[in-house]
């Protein structure tokens, strides 16, 4: 009897824990399943979680690409500003410094022009001093070359008259007179004159003492005549000679002041059309500076921008 109670409590054990292992196994598979579930649920979560995040990564790196491409394009703009900045810079230094070099030139030039016209008007101050002291040696020469003329002329028809009335003796005395004209006269034929108006036989005394000859009177001596005719004709050859040499030189000394005078009247033209074109550069000049330093001053707050 025992048997069979504890037979039957061993299947009723059996069944309970039968019902139980079909109750657990059921809850099991529901378990299993609701995981299956839950894992599918969180595959789906993480498929959706990557595909997220491989949507997002390539749209970050599609942003990085375009953010890079923006920053590059940035880079090349601000370094294209820059470039152009320091070319603007530099050319402005440099347009500084051909305006300051423009100004230098430019004024040594205005000296230089301001010079030239002190040193033509110099000249032609110093020019007409000389032309006016020129001017009065040249009346003061005329004067003595008439008056040499005038006493050629004289002393030819005296020499005739004295020659004529036998009173040669009265020669010397007069070419005394005479060489007080002598710086006009070519030196050697006024020394022969002289030389020759002085010899013995036409004066009528001995310089070394021998006596005076007998001019007047009884001519005793045909061959003494004629010498002193030949000597008085050889004495007015070399007055005539003389007068010849004064008049050429009184025909150049004319012919050199005239062009003296035009020379000098030809450089004063020339000099004032020089002071003309002078004057117009250095109007043009100064203007040409008063707009530099204009321009440098800009150019200075320019460059210091």
């Amino acid at each position: 009897m025992k048997t069979a109670l504890v037979l039957c409590l061993f299947a009723l054990l059996g069944c309970s824990l039968a019902i139980e292992s079909q109750a657990s196994l059921a809850s099991l598979l529901a378990m299993k399943a609701q995981a299956s579930g839950a894992i599918d649920s969180a595959m789906g979560v993480l498929f959706d979680l990557k595909k997220a995040s491989l949507t997002e990564k390539q749209d970050l790196e599609n942003r990085n690409k375009t953010e890079e491409a923006d920053g590059t394009r940035a880079i090349a703009e601000l370094t294209q500003i820059l470039n152009v900045a320091q070319t603007n810079y530099q050319n402005g230094v440099e347009h500084r410094e051909f305006v300051e070099k423009e100004i230098e030139d430019t004024e040594k030039h205005i000296v230089w022009i301001e010079n030239r016209l002190a040193e033509i008007e110099r000249k032609l101050e110093e020019l007409a001093v000389q032309r006016c002291h020129a001017n009065a040696l040249f009346v003061q020469s005329l004067k003595e070359h008439g008056d040499a003329e005038k006493a050629i002329k004289v002393l030819d028809a005296e020499i005739q008259r004295l020659s004529a009335a036998g009173e040669l003796s009265e020669i010397k005395s007069l070419t005394d007179k005479f060489q007080l004209y002598g710086h006009l006269f070519e030196q050697d034929a006024l020394k022969s004159f002289v030389e020759l108006a002085g010899v013995d036989d036409i004066t009528g005394h001995e310089d070394n003492n021998r006596g005076a000859l007998e001019l007047k009177g009884p001519d005793t001596n045909p061959g003494q005549r004629n010498l002193k005719g030949t000597l008085v004709t050889k004495v007015l050859n070399l007055l005539h000679k003389l007068l010849d040499h004064l008049a050429a030189s009184r025909k150049n000394l004319e012919e050199h002041e005239i062009q003296a005078a035009y020379d000098y009247a030809n450089f004063k033209a020339q000099s004032e059309l020089e002071n003309v074109t002078l004057r117009a550069d250095h109007e043009r000049k100064s203007a040409y500076l008063a707009k530099l330093e204009i321009d440098l001053e800009v150019a200075r707050e320019n460059e210091d921008r």
